[in-house]
């Protein structure tokens, strides 16, 4: 299924973690669909960076702010008044969740409850898409492929933070039931190499 673009033609969008590699790619697919993108994340890590190379700065408005700041993150939201935020600013490696386990469940949990709260109080932001990972499933042994109602559950500090990330977009999803709050899902995806 091709994406509709008269669905994304005009349609302000919000990508945190856009200097990433998925969310630099994301950027780049939106605009060509005819989104107005604006992003926020931190500045890009690596030289040479996606971000750079394929010149983002122009193609979209650019925040570097940390998600772990609620007034920074609810500030970018307030200003831009995003439909859609597609949601991938993290800290993304096992490797470095390992070596820093306080700064990855700080910046997966707590920057995605900041991101979650800012679009619930944002009066234009309608839906939230949260990036997890393909590891937030319980270990098991059978040798059968994963499926997404198999139960989570992690045992490195990077899978168990995005875990409780789908945790919490479910208690929003739940509580969208009873408020008039962004309708919420997540997207697990798995290793990308580019």
């Amino acid at each position: 299924m091709l994406p509709n673009r008269d669905f994304w033609n005009g349609k302000k969008v919000l990508v945190t973690g856009h200097s990433g590699f998925k969310g630099g790619w994301l950027t780049i697919w939106l605009t060509r669909l005819g989104a107005k993108v604006s992003g926020v994340s931190l500045p890009p890590d690596s030289q040479p960076s996606l971000f750079d190379k394929s010149s983002l700065s122009e193609i979209c408005t650019s925040y570097f702010k940390d998600i772990r700041s609620f007034d920074a993150i609810s500030a970018v939201i307030e200003r831009e008044s995003p439909e859609v935020i597609f949601h991938l600013a993290a800290q993304p490696l096992v490797i470095a969740g390992y070596e820093n386990p306080v700064e990855t469940f700080d910046t997966n949990i707590m920057g995605t409850l900041n991101v979650m709260q800012a679009a619930k109080n944002a009066s234009k932001t309608s839906i939230v898409i949260v990036a997890t990972t393909d590891k937030v499933y319980a270990p098991s042994h059978d040798c059968v492929p994963f499926r997404e109602s198999d139960k989570l559950g992690a045992t490195d500090p990077y899978s168990t933070s995005k875990s409780c990330v789908e945790l919490i977009v479910q208690s929003f999803r739940y509580s969208a039931l009873e408020l008039d709050i962004p309708k919420v899902a997540t997207v697990r995806a798995g290793n990308v190499i580019g």
